[in-house]
């Protein structure tokens, strides 16, 4: 989510989104934009627990976040408005975070959040420094740091072996879809006609 949520900050600061009338909401913008980071972080906690049918954990955690962000939210806009709503926002999915890890792992499922997050994060950071480096050093467009940045992430991510043995095996998959859409097809009716063509025993039995 980083890369994509670097991306989108160039995008507000080059006005690529929104016009000039909506210049004031830059700032709400870029605060929100972390959001993304924090829900990659917690949503994977939220799929553990729904499936060791523990929802009623996963309702608890949300009810709970709704009544502490209205809480926040009715003390602070009056005073910090949408900047202080957005940074209760991240607290409150901090919280959720921090949450969800502790329920996953108190039901004896404890995720490897450093073996999960490490490469991801290490690869998200150099990114952003050639990103940064890029931007301040030389007259790249916004294309080019785009594709810059994308590219960069998918060599570090490999480096950093970030990338597991079902990831590369879904990698292959879509790859294979993707162009060459005519192998599953062709493996699909094979299939149909191994099964017409093969005899089941009772039937040779009847033969017989």
């Amino acid at each position: 989510h980083y890369p994509l949520r670097r991306q989108r900050q160039m995008c507000i600061r080059d006005r690529l989104l929104y016009g000039p009338g909506f210049g004031d909401s830059v700032l709400a913008l870029q605060i929100l934009i972390w959001n993304c980071l924090i829900m990659a972080m917690n949503r994977p906690t939220f799929y553990v627990l729904g499936a060791i049918n523990r929802q009623g954990t996963c309702a608890l955690i949300t009810m709970s976040a709704l009544v502490l962000s209205i809480a926040l939210n009715y003390a602070a806009v009056p005073i910090w408005s949408f900047v202080g709503s957005g940074a209760i926002t991240l607290f409150v999915g901090l919280l959720v975070t921090l949450a969800g890890w502790y329920a996953t792992s108190r039901f004896g499922f404890r995720l490897p959040v450093m073996k999960l997050v490490l490469p991801s994060a290490l690869a998200s950071l150099l990114m952003g420094v050639i990103i940064f480096m890029m931007d301040k050093y030389t007259s790249s467009g916004f294309v080019m740091l785009l594709l810059a940045g994308v590219f960069s992430y998918i060599v570090l991510i490999f480096l950093f072996r970030g990338i597991g043995a079902d990831d590369r095996s879904l990698i292959r998959q879509a790859s294979r879809l993707v162009f060459h859409p005519g192998e599953n097809k062709e493996e699909k009716s094979s299939g149909i006609d191994v099964q017409n063509t093969a005899v089941r025993p009772e039937q040779r039995t009847a033969e017989r």
